[in-house]
């Protein structure tokens, strides 16, 4: 149980994606599933660190948190990539799994709620989210949102 309650902290307030943005942050939480369940997950982002508003940040890597958990527990996929790009205009977290997907349209009240929740995140950044799949094809997971203020410079 402590163990549990241990995991469940982390997950509510990342102190990695704190001190280590997040690129770090999605690296090692990547390595981590990849580690702990049997799935592997690849990670790319950007090598040159770049500023991300902390609720952005906070944002996406609750995505990718979800969309991960969903990926190990329903997919039955053998690997996921996650993907974080950067540019002036914003930032784009793609999350790809090679599972058994699911039916994009099927009207389930009582399924989805994760999938929910990304959209009122990614929604309350201003972002949007897409998310393709299909049976027997996987499922991606693409979270876009604007940087109008975006710069890898220092501020003067």
């Amino acid at each position: 149980m402590s163990s549990d309650l241990h995991s469940l902290s982390h997950q509510l307030h990342s102190s990695r994606l704190e001190h280590v943005g997040l690129v770090s942050a999605l690296n090692g939480f990547c390595k981590e599933i990849s580690g702990k369940q049997e799935i592997k997950v690849q990670f790319t982002g950007p090598d040159v660190p770049f500023e991300i508003p902390k609720d952005i940040a906070l944002c996406l890597f609750r995505v990718a948190q979800e969309a991960l958990s969903n990926a190990v527990k329903h997919s039955q996929a053998k690997s996921v990539r996650v993907e974080l790009s950067v540019n002036k205009k914003g930032v784009s977290l793609g999350i790809r799994d090679d599972g058994k997907g699911f039916d994009t349209l099927r009207s389930n009240p009582g399924a989805g709620i994760g999938l929910i929740g990304m959209h009122e995140r990614i929604r309350l950044v201003a972002g949007r989210i897409s998310v393709r799949s299909g049976n027997m094809r996987g499922t991606d997971i693409i979270a876009e949102v604007p940087l109008p203020a975006l710069t890898n410079e220092a501020k003067p």
